[in-house]
């Protein structure tokens, strides 16, 4: 057994992407996933349930909030599209020190090419 350290995180985005790779990160042992922020009310409770997640929120300000999460995820398919001419979420997370993980797919950028 390492004795690798465990990060908790706060995903942003709860649709397909997040889902395929919070299982991911929960297996590693060292994502501790406390908080998940998406739009959609229905979406957010059901991802929060699949994967016990503690905290829920409509507003990714409240992750940032948490003084215990030291990342955060955009797994988001349309994150281009959310940040097209507002990048303030990116700013935002690094003035309060988080890291962050940008993930989305080329799918994602055809897709919203077309």
């Amino acid at each position: 057994m390492s004795n690798l350290k465990s990060y908790n995180i706060g995903v942003i985005g709860a649709g397909w992407i997040a889902k395929a790779h919070m299982g991911f990160l929960q297996e590693t042992g060292r994502a501790n996933i406390t908080w998940i922020a998406a739009r959609n009310p229905d979406n957010l409770e059901k991802v929060r349930s699949d994967f016990d997640i503690p905290n829920k929120t409509h507003n990714y300000h409240d992750i940032l909030k948490d003084p215990a999460v030291e990342d955060g995820f955009f797994l988001n398919r349309h994150l281009i599209d959310v940040l097209d001419g507002n990048v303030q979420p990116v700013v935002t997370l690094e003035t309060a020190k988080k890291h962050m993980e940008i993930i989305f797919t080329i799918s994602a950028l055809n897709e919203r090419n077309n």
